[in-house]
């Protein structure tokens, strides 16, 4: 089914993700991770772009042209949640220490200078209409303001200016999902034979590559309810399980992930015997 049409309307905010700059753009899959996020947004995100240009004509007007000059591009958020480590990603000339249960943020001063540029990835998750990436490479240029109130959050609006980032000088990447993904598991083995003692890995593939990386590091596994127990799984979280037979029995061991909001899943039968004469299929 298709999605994100031109009739459809765009709603809602999203997450906002940062990295260091190292010379290429990550894959969306890549900087939407859990530990690149730079905090949660309020009063969504703010994306703009304007043009400088001139014309030009002849004296009497037969023929003109519009030649652009100058472009820019920024990318305001509202961060609610932020600290110390958050504003040394905002303001060039910042350096933090943590010593003794004390983290010490100093703000200004040429000592202080970075000269780091960043991804920022702001993700508009849609599981109805398909996600939104807007991604670009640059630097906060706003500067800092924070107010304490008693009558609301601290928030902090840093606007980042967009860098040309490839040999087309492209300033902003507008990324849209356009059909549904159905993801495929698929289990090495499906079945496998086993003598208590014994330890052996199992892994999951799966397919498209774009979820793939998605949910990298989110595969769930388990045994099934009846025989718990009798295996140990180790590596829970990712595409290869390693495997110990505890005790003999007919086991089936799952690995699941979910995506857009979905389950899905593969299994491996493993029968585990007392016997020596079983081998590994």
């Amino acid at each position: 089914m298709a999605k994100r049409t031109n009739k459809d309307i765009i709603l809602g905010s999203g997450k906002v993700y940062l990295r260091e700059y190292n010379g290429t753009m990550p894959a969306i899959d890549v900087i939407c991770a859990d530990q690149y996020l730079l905090g949660y947004i309020k009063g969504g995100a703010t994306l703009t772009y304007s043009e400088t240009s001139y014309e030009e004509k002849d004296d009497l007007g037969y023929v003109r042209k519009i030649i652009t000059t100058d472009e820019e591009a920024k990318l305001k958020l509202g961060l609610i949640t932020w600290n110390g480590k958050t504003l040394q990603n905002l303001v060039d000339r910042c350096g933090v220490t943590e010593a003794d249960g004390i983290r010490t943020t100093k703000i200004g001063g040429a000592g202080n200078v970075q000269n780091k540029n960043y991804v920022v990835c702001f993700h508009h998750e849609d599981q109805v209409d398909g996600d939104i990436w807007i991604m670009i490479e640059g630097r906060n240029t706003a500067g800092l303001s924070l107010a304490w109130s008693t009558g609301a959050g601290t928030i902090a609006e840093p606007e980042f200016t967009a860098l040309p980032h490839d040999s087309d000088g492209t300033l902003i990447e507008y990324i849209e999902q356009i059909t549904d993904i159905t993801p495929t598991l698929t289990m090495v083995p499906t079945t496998k034979a086993m003598t208590v003692g014994d330890e052996d890995d199992i892994s999951v593939t799966i397919a498209p590559a774009s979820v793939a990386a998605l949910v990298d590091n989110k595969v769930h596994w388990g045994a099934s309810a009846a025989t718990e127990g009798t295996v140990i799984l180790g590596g829970s979280h990712t595409t290869e399980c390693h495997v110990k037979a505890v005790s003999a029995s007919i086991t089936t061991v799952t690995a699941s992930i979910v995506y857009a909001g979905r389950t899905y899943s593969a299994s491996c039968v493993i029968d585990i015997s007392n016997s020596s004469n079983n081998s590994n299929t």
